[in-house]
């Protein structure tokens, strides 16, 4: 049995060394690991497998670097590489991280035409004042729009079972206007 002062030694010498500050990439290949009911390969992450997004992880832990803007094909590991940075700097560097996926929302333009679009979770800071909004259709074109939410209401549970936009019913009061720009590159 160790001594308490050979104990204090022990941990002043291993347990209160700071962690070190190793890239995205470095850290999921020492400690994340895929599990098999998500991952064709389950197992210890490598880096190796897809070597185009340790650059881009690495970014994240780059010295003078406060933005990171990628623009990619789909289906390329960008989720796993965002789980990659959110677990490096929870268990290195604990800060405050929110991360935003899209839901796929279905629109309707005044004149009658849908759109399925990627929707986000907007937070709104005032009701009734008008705000710009920029959203990306499946094929990847942005629409910018000014939008204002105004009289909100919650679903009613025939709206939330509609199985299609065009079957549901319309209420009298629905605002489905949106500025003729928009709906001059929706023709495209």
């Amino acid at each position: 049995m160790k001594t308490a002062r050979e104990l204090w030694q022990y941990i002043s010498k291993n347990g209160l060394k700071p962690l070190p500050k190793t890239s995205v990439s470095n850290w999921a290949d020492n400690h994340r690991m895929l599990s098999s009911g998500i991952s064709a390969e389950p197992g210890k992450w490598k880096t190796s497998r897809a070597p185009y997004q340790k650059d881009i992880m690495n970014a994240f832990t780059e010295p003078g670097i406060h933005r990171v803007v990628v623009k990619s094909s789909s289906q390329i590991g960008k989720s796993d590489m965002m789980n990659n940075v959110i677990g490096r700097f929870a268990h290195l560097d604990p800060c405050a991280i929110m991360m935003i996926q899209p839901t796929i929302d279905k629109v309707t333009y005044s004149d009658g035409m849908t759109e399925e679009v990627y929707g986000f979770n907007v937070p709104v800071e005032k009701l009734d004042e008008e705000f710009d909004l920029a959203i990306i259709g499946k094929k990847g074109k942005w629409y910018d729009h000014k939008v204002s939410v105004t009289d909100v209401q919650e679903q009613t549970e025939e709206e939330k079972n509609a199985v299609e936009i065009g079957e549901e019913e319309k209420s009298e009061d629905a605002d489905t206007t949106t500025d003729a720009a928009a709906e001059e590159e929706n023709k495209d």
